[in-house]
Order: C-alpha cells, then structure tokens, then sequence
C-alpha cells in the first residue's frame, strides 16, 4: 500500500516528486513514472476508502449500549471530522485522487451552521468526473444551534441538499434551539415542506431516520414518511407534534413499518414537552399512538430494539414483546414487572438508575443489563450531590436486581458517564464485585472493565469532603 509514501512525498519538493500517479500530470519524468506501478482507478479507490472512509458512520443502528465507547454517536462524528482532514490532503497529491477522494468524503455530511449549509449543498451540486457529488452522499448529520429559530433560508437549503441527495441512507437531526428564545421544553417544529422533499428524493433508500433534542416532526408528517420509506431499519424521535384542537388518537393516520428493527421515542428528562401555541403541541406520552401500533394488520414484524419513554401501558408489548430482543427505558418505569414477562426472547435491557425501578421476580432469557445515566442528563454533576442523590438511587436499583431469578444473566454494566461518571471508582460499588462474580456475571463499567475492589478510600474521602477527582 503505497498512501503512507504519497503522504511523505507532499512535503518534499517537486522536482522530487515520487507520489503515484494514475495518468500523471504533464511534465513528469520516466523514471518518476516508472518507481510506482500504474493500478485502476477502481484498485485505488478501494484503497483510499479504508483511509478515507468511516465504516461506523454508514451504520443504520444505533449505538450499542455494551459498546467499549463511552459516546458512540459523537465518537463517529470525531471519526468522520479525521477522515474529512486525511481527505483534504489526499486531494493534492493528484487529479486522479482528488476526484476519487472528493466523491468518499461526500459520503459522510456533518453540518455545523447556516452558512455551513449553504458551502455543502453549494459542494454536492458540483460534478466532479462526470459524477455529482450529492448522488455519493450516504449520511446528513444536522448539528445547527439557532439563535432565533430557523429561517427561509435555512429551509430553501435543506430542500436543495435533499434534492441532490437521492441515494442518502441515514439522516440525523441534532440542530438546538437557544433557550432564551425556545424556552425548555417547546420543541420547533421540522417544516412540512422538508419532510415531504425528504420523502420525495430520499425516501427509497433511507434506512435511518432520527430528530432528537429541540426539533421534532408533525405525528402526521412522520407516519407520511415511513409509508413511503420501504428499507427503514431505525427510526428514533424525541417526541412529534400532534394537533391539540380536537385531537383524539384515532385522528392520526395509522403507521406501518414492516422493515423496522429499531423504535426508540421518548422526550429527554429535562425538556418536559408542553404546549406551545393554541393548535399544536409536543406528545407528553406515547400512550395514544402506540396503541394504533398493536392491530395485527400493522404490526412491526422485524422489530427488535425499542426504546421508549415515557410509557405506562403494555398493549403495545403484549402485541411485540416476543420479537423484542433489546429493551431500553430512558426513564424509570414502574410497568417493568408487566412488561418484562411479555418479551420472553428479551436478551438486553437498558435502565436508568431510581428508586421507582420494580421488575418481575424472574426471566428467563435476560442476558444482559447496562444501567445508564437518565436520558437529558449528559453532563457530570456536583460531588455532594453525587454521593447524596445518585450514588443511594444506583445502589437501590442495583439491590433489587440483586434476588432475582435470571439464570442466563451474564453481564452487569455500569455505564459510568454523564451523572454516573465516577461511580466505578466507589467502594459500595466496588465491594459488590465478589458477590456477582460469585454468580457468574460480569460486573463492568463503561469500557467493558470489572468493576472491582481497590485500596483508594475515594468513596470514604468524598464523604469526609476531601475531593476524590
């Protein structure tokens, strides 16, 4: 593999000159031409997209719970700003790699402003050897923070990228919204006018499709999507907007998603959903639509992974527990000990730590549990409060997991970030190593690591003030 060279030679002179080179600019001696071999197009692109590429980006799932990385979703987008670097050196080693490296990194669109907007869409309606870069754009990560809302502008964008994107696969809105203007909890409605271009142009490929934080689709626009979304695998939202004049849960069009493997909806704690004019506002629960999920008729045959919150009935479960494999609640749910015994197939559940957790007294197929930090609650807290509010509400949960019957249970995972950052390095949760060990589970932290006993007093400094960080 010859790229490390290209690499190197960028820095030498250019009568020095040894990059390799497809077709070789003019000017270029015989014998600089004869120190490389001459290889396809196609060999070098296979090449360059290992370097180029992050295979990680163009996953329809969702991050793994059991993941060794602590923030799957912003470690792919660190991933794709590297390769987007390593590109734009790429690119000046010769015309033929230029052309073959603008179409990888055109793979892989994280927008970051307004203006950002415009210079990609400007980018991916360019051509470049015959090919339009926005035909190799498989992903749109959408991270805009809006001072003052959304402007025309801003939607006039978005449908030009959309239009010149028909083969996109995964589409992620993150955009947030300035509290001063958007108080916590109103959610900004997606315009209509693009989620119906991204059905037009997009819908026959898309196979990911997420709106979380501060922006969330009409419930009619999202059904409208995903009748004509055939290969949707994840669908992910914060919360949708429903109508609030004269709304009943019949009103809404009924969903069907025959492909869909993932199902995660639920508002962030933190960002209670309230109204936010006089005709519409933010579901405060899934209560009234899931049940239009439960008819046999359509009914989600692929399903595998739901997550969900907040949600207190069990039709829904009742209905697809048994192909349900991974179940992930963002918010403490006292409807565990009904909902658990209608997934008999459930291999992995995700909880948050609190003192409202119940779960039924057995289950037999359970092979993993991750208890993870509440949905909302990203950041690391005060370490009085840790010890005083978090560290009693973990240990509980973990207690009455403690005499249940699950004899396939294998791993116990703390995931120790965002609020439960530093709960590994704890004696009580040190000291319960030995008994679960004793049982034959795994009792780890965040990176996979056995959570076990240490000599360094953190737990008993930090309640005597010293700091233990």
């Amino acid at each position: 593999m010859m790229i490390p060279h290209a690499s190197r030679s960028l820095h030498t002179s250019k009568r020095r000159r040894t990059v390799p080179r497809l077709n070789g600019f003019a000017g270029q001696s015989s014998l600089e031409r004869r120190s490389l071999p001459d290889l396809p197009v196609e060999v070098w692109r296979e090449i360059l997209v290992s370097v180029v590429c992050t295979s990680e980006a163009l996953c329809v799932d969702r991050g793994d719970p059991f993941s060794d990385i602590g923030d799957w979703e912003m470690s792919t987008l660190r991933r794709i700003s590297k390769s987007r670097h390593r590109g734009s050196v790429l690119c000046l080693v010769c015309k033929d790699w230029y052309g073959i490296v603008q179409q990888l990194v055109c793979e892989q669109v994280v927008i970051c402003s307004e203006r950002h907007l415009l210079s990609v869409v400007e980018r991916l309606e360019k051509t470049v050897h015959g090919c339009v870069l926005g035909t190799c754009t498989r992903r749109v990560d959408l991270r805009i923070f809006f001072r003052g809302g959304t402007t025309t502008s801003y939607m006039e964008n978005m449908i030009r990228l959309l239009r010149v994107t028909p083969n996109l696969i995964t589409y992620v809105n993150n955009n947030q919204h300035d509290v001063d203007v958007f108080p916590s909890g109103h959610a900004v409605q997606v315009p209509s006018e693009i989620m119906e271009t991204l059905a037009t142009y997009c819908g026959a490929t898309l196979q990911r499709l997420e709106w979380n934080r501060d922006e969330c689709p009409l419930w009619s626009d999202l059904v409208h999507i995903c009748a004509r979304t055939p290969k949707l695998r994840t669908l992910a939202s914060a919360t949708a907007i429903v109508s609030t004049r004269h709304w009943t849960p019949t009103d809404t069009p009924v969903a069907t998603f025959q492909h869909l493997r993932t199902l995660a909806l639920g508002g962030p704690a933190g960002h209670p959903p309230i109204e936010n004019n006089s005709t519409t506002m933010s579901l405060q629960s899934w209560d009234g639509l899931l049940p239009q999920l439960v008819s046999p008729a359509h009914s989600l045959p692929s399903l595998q992974r739901v997550e969900i919150s907040p949600y207190f009935g069990t039709d829904f479960f009742v209905a697809h527990g048994p192909t349900i494999r991974t179940l992930c609640f963002t918010s403490t749910s006292a409807s565990l000990p009904s909902i658990l015994p209608a997934c008999p197939r459930l291999k992995t559940l995700v909880i948050p730590p609190g003192g409202a957790m119940s779960f039924p007294p057995a289950h037999a197929s359970l092979r993993s549990i991750c208890i993870s930090p509440p949905a909302g609650y990203s950041d690391s807290i005060p370490q009085r409060i840790f010890y005083s509010i978090v560290m009693p509400y973990l240990m509980e949960t973990i207690s009455r997991i403690e005499p249940l019957h699950l004899p396939k249970l294998s791993r116990l995972r703390i995931r120790d970030t965002g609020v439960l950052s530093g709960a590994a390095q704890c004696r009580p949760l040190q000291s319960l190593w030995s008994q679960w060990n004793a049982r034959g589970v795994r009792f780890e932290d965040k990176h996979g690591n056995p959570i076990k006993a240490s000599s360094d007093g953190m737990y008993d400094l930090a309640k005597s003030g010293t700091s233990v960080f």
